[in-house]
C-alpha cells in the first residue's frame, strides 16, 4: 500500500481561487459605476429643482424692482431666459443659455383672464394687465434621454410699479 502525502496548493486549486476574486472584484467595480451614475443623475436632479425654483424667485424679484418695464413688457406666450450679469438679473428672449453646461431653463408668460366675480378663468374673460402667468421649464440630460419639469404660479403687480 502506498501512501502519497499532498502538500501545498494544486495549480487547480489557484485558478478557482483567482476566478472567484476575479469575479468578485468586477461584480464590486460595476456596482460602483452604477452608484456613481445614481449619485450624478440624482445630483443633477436636484440642480434642476433648484433652478426651477431660482426661476420663480428672478420673476418675483423683476416684479419687485419695475412690473411695467420687466414683467407687462413680456411677449405672451415667448420663451424667454433669465439671465445674471453679475449684478442684476434680466430677461432675454430665447431659449437661453445653460445653467452648468447641463440644465436648460425657460420662462414664458401669459395674460391672465377673469370673470365677472374677479375669478382667473382658464380661457376667455377680460384681460387682468396686472396679473401674468408664469412657466417655468427645466430641462436636463439623462441616462434615458431628456428630463423635463415646469412650474407654474401667478404674479400680480402688487407694488404698483
Amino acid at each position: 500500500m502506498s501512501y502519497v502525502r499532498r502538500t501545498g496548493i494544486s495549480i487547480i486549486e489557484v485558478v478557482i481561487g483567482s476566478a472567484i476574486i476575479v469575479i468578485a472584484l468586477v461584480a464590486l467595480v460595476s456596482s460602483m459605476g452604477k452608484i456613481m451614475n445614481v449619485d450624478a443623475s440624482s445630483s443633477r436632479s436636484v440642480q434642476a429643482t433648484l433652478a426651477l425654483d431660482e426661476g420663480i424667485e428672478v420673476v418675483r424679484h423683476l416684479r419687485d424692482v419695475s412690473w411695467s418695464n420687466n414683467i407687462a413688457s413680456t411677449t405672451p406666450n415667448t420663451l424667454y431666459s433669465a439671465e445674471f450679469n453679475g449684478s442684476s438679473w434680466s430677461l432675454v428672449p430665447g431659449s437661453g443659455s445653460l445653467i452648468d453646461s447641463t440644465i436648460r431653463r425657460t420662462l414664458s408668460f401669459s395674460d391672465v383672464g377673469r370673470d365677472a366675480e374677479g375669478d382667473i378663468v382658464a380661457s376667455g374673460g377680460v384681460n387682468d394687465p396686472g396679473t401674468k402667468k408664469v412657466t417655468v421649464t427645466v430641462s436636463y440630460p439623462t441616462s434615458s434621454g431628456t428630463s423635463t419639469s415646469s412650474a407654474v404660479t401667478y404674479i400680480m403687480d402688487i407694488f404698483s410699479n
